[in-house]
């Protein structure tokens, strides 16, 4: 099992990245081809490190955080992300993982993987902690701009995901809204309603942002500019509580068992990154600020992900949902 890692994408790159490898294979059984710069991260690596569970791929460019994706893929053809998901295209490695820019990734994902026959735009699925259970956030980061047949799509995909990943045989769907009632949303949210509502989805209506933690549903549905509003909103909250607890109460009872499972719960970077839906192949995004900690756990996650054949398994969902419909998922 072969995971190529972009060493040079997020705001900590490469030290962060390469430090979270090398925690990652004391815990798996995978072989991690770090992207990038050779000669920084050989400086980095462990002696004797280099060779066994991980190597490195040298080349030379980087997509910047502000640069604008497509320009930035088809004019820098060694750039890190582009050349990991090159990786993938030529069956070198299996997967791929980024803190690097966003749409760049996911952007390369397209190129080089192709849609999956039937989805009209790739989605970020972000697995988050409910009250009882995690829930998936999709889309969470990949379109600004959509239709309401792409969070129907949307809701297909995080369906299959709930199904492969989460275990859940008839996951609830949720559309993100401003009100519960379905005369309630924007134009792309009661266009979006109305194709739920008569879709083989277990589709339960609206849900509002201030229950989204209370396990009412097993996947939310948005478009990415507000899906990736409420994650990092999310985040800044969860790191404001923690901040809180950490200032407001002693060290003896900060070290309590109960209070270190509650900061687990609230530390974002326990859960890694966003698995790109509707590509084919396994692409999993980080937070630019991820910390070797979070890189750690986003390649744990990738190796669960492959271990469990989760693309494959999402395809066949997506064909068992919506086989009487006469839609055909697949790769093309």
């Amino acid at each position: 099992m072969k995971i190529a890692i972009d060493a040079m994408g997020g705001d900590y790159a490469p030290n962060e990245i390469v430090k979270g490898a090398i925690k990652a294979v004391e815990c798996i059984d995978a072989d991690l081809i770090l992207v990038g710069n050779e000669k920084k991260i050989r400086a980095l690596c462990e002696d004797g490190l280099v060779g066994k569970h991980i190597s490195v791929y040298h080349c030379s460019e980087i997509i910047s955080m502000d640069e604008i994706p497509v320009k930035a893929i088809l004019k820098k053809r060694y750039a890190s992300i582009k050349v990991a998901f090159e990786l993938v295209r030529h069956r070198k490695v299996e997967a791929v993982i980024s803190a690097g820019n966003s749409g760049a990734f996911v952007t390369s994902a397209v190129l080089n993987l192709g849609l999956v026959k039937g989805i009209e735009k790739p989605a970020i699925a972000s697995i988050l902690p409910g009250k009882n259970g995690p829930f998936i956030l999709v889309d969470s980061g990949a379109n600004a701009d959509c239709k309401a047949q792409h969070l129907y799509q949307f809701a297909l995909m995080g369906h299959a995901l709930a199904v492969s990943y989460l275990k859940i045989d008839a996951p609830k769907i949720g559309l993100l809204s401003i009100g519960e009632e379905s005369s309630k949303g924007n134009k792309l949210v009661k266009e979006a309603y109305k194709i739920l509502q008569h879709s083989p989805l277990n589709f339960v209506g609206n849900v509002e942002g201030t229950v989204l933690f209370d396990s009412l549903v097993d996947v939310v549905v948005c478009d990415g500019f507000v899906g990736n509003v409420v994650l990092k909103t999310c985040e800044g909250i969860a790191q404001y509580i923690k901040d809180l607890i950490s200032k407001g109460i002693s060290r003896c009872v900060r070290d309590s068992d109960l209070i270190k499972r509650v900061l687990m719960r609230l530390d974002y970077e326990e859960y890694g990154g966003g698995i790109v839906l509707g590509v084919n192949g396994l692409g999993v995004i980080c937070h630019g600020r991820s910390s070797s900690k979070s890189i750690k756990n986003a390649i744990i996650m990738t190796f669960h992900f492959l271990k469990n054949k989760i693309i494959d398994k999402i395809l066949l969902e997506l064909n068992r949902i919506n086989g009487f419909l006469g839609e055909s998922y697949g790769r093309i």
